[in-house]
C-alpha cells in the first residue's frame, strides 16, 4: 500500500510537472494575446493533447491505470457536441488526450488554478463561470463547426447522475451531431473530495465508450426546438441512469 501512495504522489507530481514546462509556452501566447489567432489557439490544444497522452501512458506503464477507448473515434467531426458523464478527475484528460483540437468546457475554478489556468486560456477553452457567456461562447464554437466536449452534470458523479439540461438545448439549437459518451472507473478512484494519498489497493481501469451518436438535425424534426430539447434530456437522462446501474 505504501508503494501505491508513493506511486500516487508521484504521478501527481509528474502531472504537475508537465504542467509547469506547458507554462513557459502558453504564458507568452497568454501575455501578447496571441491566442485569438486560430492557428495559434491549434498549436495550444495540440501541445495539450500531446502532453496529456504521454503522460497517461506514463501512468499506465507504471501500473497505476489502465484505459481503453471503445468506439470512441479519435477525430474531429464539425458541429458535434460530446457529452460524457464525469466519474473522475482525470475525465477531461482522458478525453482531451484522445481527440487532438477537442474545445471543452471547463469549470471556473480552473481558471484561477496556477497549473492549468494558462493551458485553459491559451486553448480558448469555455469557462462556466457565467452561464449565459458559456451558453454564448459553446454556440459559437459549434456553429464554427468544432468538436465541443461538455460535462452535463457539471461537477463530478457522486452515486447519481443528474444532467443539467443545457447539453440538449446546445445539441438541439447549434449542434449537427451528439455523441453520447459513458465513462465507466474501476474500482472507484480519484473522485470528488478523494485525497492523493488514499489510492485504491489495485490498478484503476477507465473504460470510455462511445454509446451512442445522436443526429440532432433530424432528431424529431416535426417538433418545435422546446419540445426537441425535453424530449432529448429526458431520453439522455435514462440512458446515463441505465448505463449507471449496469
Amino acid at each position: 500500500m505504501k508503494l501505491r501512495i508513493l506511486l500516487s504522489g508521484a504521478l501527481f507530481g509528474l502531472f504537475g510537472l508537465f504542467c509547469l514546462v506547458g507554462n513557459f509556452i502558453f504564458l507568452p501566447i497568454i501575455l501578447f494575446r496571441l491566442q485569438r489567432f486560430k492557428r495559434v489557439e491549434k498549436f495550444a490544444r495540440s501541445l495539450v493533447y500531446h502532453s496529456w497522452k504521454l503522460f497517461l501512458k506514463m501512468a499506465r506503464r507504471l501500473g497505476y491505470l489502465h484505459y481503453e477507448f471503445k468506439n470512441l473515434s479519435s477525430k474531429l467531426f464539425a458541429s458535434r457536441l460530446i457529452i460524457a458523464n464525469h466519474p473522475s478527475l482525470i475525465d477531461v484528460v482522458l478525453m482531451l488526450s484522445h481527440i487532438k483540437g477537442l474545445n471543452c468546457v471547463v469549470k471556473k475554478d480552473l481558471k484561477r488554478n496556477f497549473f492549468l489556468a494558462p493551458a485553459i486560456i491559451a486553448s480558448n477553452y469555455i469557462s462556466n463561470e457565467d452561464e449565459e457567456k458559456m451558453l454564448k461562447s459553446c454556440q459559437n464554437a459549434l456553429l464554427r463547426g468544432e468538436s465541443l466536449l461538455i460535462f452535463p452534470e457539471g461537477t463530478r458523479t457522486k452515486g447519481k447522475i443528474i444532467f443539467h439540461k443545457i447539453a440538449s438545448y446546445l445539441a438541439i439549437n447549434s449542434a449537427k451531431s451528439l455523441e453520447c459518451v459513458f465513462i465507466k472507473v474501476f474500482p472507484s478512484a480519484l473522485q470528488k473530495d478523494s485525497k492523493w494519498f488514499a489510492p485504491p489497493k489495485e490498478r484503476v481501469h477507465f473504460s470510455l465508450e462511445s454509446k451512442e451518436i445522436i443526429s440532432t438535425e433530424n432528431f424529431y424534426k416535426d417538433k418545435a426546438n422546446p419540445i426537441r430539447v425535453r424530449i432529448l434530456h429526458k431520453k439522455l437522462q435514462e440512458n446515463y441512469e441505465r448505463s449507471f446501474n449496469e
